[in-house]
């Protein structure tokens, strides 16, 4: 009888363990597109053997998305369509910038590298949605995120760190989409958390697209003759989901 309480507390103890262990992270399925209306060019290339993406996006062609769009918007984006909004999801990347060409040390536009943002449905509003830009100021001023996960002002958070060039950086956002007050989205740059939102993260039927690239907008409030060639490269994308 002893040898059998025995048995019976060391499988109840195993099975408290099994139970308590976290779910290992699945690697979700991913497909990239370019999105309509880049202006730019997308390209694959290899970088000390690896597999980049190299994305540009040059000064001129703007035109036609200043007449589409009235802040002048202007891309050059890579778009996966395959992603849902369901648990605790982690998207990764790394993104590399070269030096670029402006000679008064700023940009003339915001640039943005990586944006969840909701397909378009007729009747919804513009959300979820999160993005991490490049500032106008970045020599000296680090990347920048906003949130807009529900129906209030966007939040805005900063780092102080500027991104050096010719250096690979990853990206990591880590969102739990919730219809309730237990979501959230956090933000890391190389491990180092940057950003934080808490609170609801997704509508009942949203579904979230990733893109990263390059996404400037306020062209009509720009001076075209000093409107920059953006260039970055990308690598090692990839989606996890870490809970269900």
């Amino acid at each position: 009888m002893k040898r059998r309480s025995v048995l019976k507390a060391t499988a109840v103890f195993t099975l408290a363990m099994v139970t308590a262990l976290p779910m290992a992270a699945k690697e979700l399925r991913t497909k990239l597109r370019r999105v309509d209306g880049s202006v730019g060019k997308s390209r694959r290339v290899r970088i000390n053997g690896e597999r980049a993406w190299e994305v540009t996006l040059p000064p001129d062609g703007r035109e036609e998305e200043i007449a589409s769009e009235a802040s002048g918007r202007q891309r050059e984006e890579l778009r996966d369509y395959t992603q849902t909004a369901q648990g605790t999801v982690r998207y990764s990347i790394d993104v590399l910038m070269p030096p670029w060409d402006d000679p008064d040390g700023r940009l003339e536009a915001k640039v943005m590298f990586f944006q969840l943002k909701p397909r378009k449905r007729r009747g919804e509003s513009f959300w979820p949605y999160l993005s991490v830009e490049i500032p106008p100021d970045y020599r000296r001023a680090g990347p920048k995120v906003d949130f807009q996960f529900d129906l209030g002002p966007t939040m805005i958070k900063q780092s102080r760190s500027p991104m050096a060039p010719n250096r690979w950086y990853q990206l990591q956002v880590t969102v739990k989409w919730s219809t309730a007050s237990d979501g959230y989205a956090i933000v890391e740059l190389d491990d180092r958390q940057i950003a934080r939102f808490d609170g609801v993260t997704v509508t009942d039927n949203s579904i979230p697209l990733v893109n990263f690239g390059t996404y400037r907008s306020h062209l009509n409030a720009t001076d075209p003759s000093k409107l920059e060639t953006v260039q970055l490269f990308f690598r090692r994308y990839r989606v996890e989901r870490l809970s269900s």
